[in-house]
């Protein structure tokens, strides 16, 4: 059986309101129709109104934001923004691990918790 969110297969573009912690409105996928269609039918009448708009870092996402609602604040959700970063930080570990042996084995203890 096919899962329509898992990776790979069918996307959905969820609009939510952060503030109150609930979904707004679920559409299928993820292109620059979808957040367009989502957005206008729920927004377009508070588009003045809104200060901040959280998005992933999918193109299509923020050009539609950025045509929408061009005088909101746009910033990136932490998720992914720390996924990328995440995977910059490894990839300059991986290439120093080739010239400095001792930092093999490092990848945990860059990711950890400091605190830790």
């Amino acid at each position: 059986m096919r899962r329509p969110f898992q990776r790979g297969h069918t996307y959905a573009t969820i609009v939510s309101d952060a503030a109150r912690g609930v979904v707004i409105d679920v559409g299928e996928g993820r292109d620059k129709v979808c957040p367009k269609v989502l957005l206008n039918r729920f927004l377009a009448e508070k588009k003045g109104q809104i200060r901040t708009i959280t998005t992933d870092m999918w193109k299509a996402y923020i050009t539609t934001v950025r045509e929408l609602f061009p005088k909101a604040r746009l910033i990136h959700d932490r998720f992914h923004l720390i996924q990328y970063l995440n995977k910059g930080l490894d990839q300059v570990r991986r290439r120093e691990v080739k010239q400095h042996a001792e930092l093999k084995h490092s990848r945990y203890a860059l990711l950890k918790n400091e605190q830790h």
